[in-house]
């Protein structure tokens, strides 16, 4: 169900569930730095939308950062009091439909992905070595 178009989203709890395991695979893995480089669209969505709102507010305080026309289009909301997020960069320069923006989205985790790879052959890591449990 959360394959284009979506219709289930996994909201808040889901999402630092994976990013709670994520991590926690990567210390045990002892491959910090490469899930680091592996997760940085994500870090730096994050980021972004903490800093442009300067802390942490609920949700009633914050505005909606992108708005869906009915033609399906997404666009960038306007309001002055929502979080810069990294689809709404995505459609700063006009609307863009739903697929056009995972496209994007797909393309920068891919390259993200390269790097981490990348990374971890630059720094010796040997994945064959990795042993998640010891009995």
């Amino acid at each position: 169900y959360n394959r284009y178009p979506a219709r289930l989203f996994m909201g808040n709890v889901g999402d630092l569930f994976i990013g709670g395991m994520i991590g926690s695979l990567a210390i045990v893995g002892s491959v910090e730095i490469v899930a680091i480089v592996g997760m940085m669209p994500h870090i730096m969505n994050g980021f972004s939308s903490l800093s442009s709102m300067r802390g942490l507010f609920t949700r009633t305080r914050v505005s909606r950062p992108t708005k869906i026309d009915d033609a399906g289009l997404i666009w960038d909301s306007g309001a002055d009091n929502a979080p810069l997020t990294l689809v709404r960069m995505l459609v700063s320069d006009g609307p863009r439909n739903e697929l056009d923006i995972i496209r994007v989205l797909i393309l920068l985790s891919m390259a993200s992905f390269t790097l981490a790879i990348l990374t971890g052959l630059l720094a010796g890591v040997k994945l064959c070595d990795v042993q998640l449990l010891q009995f």
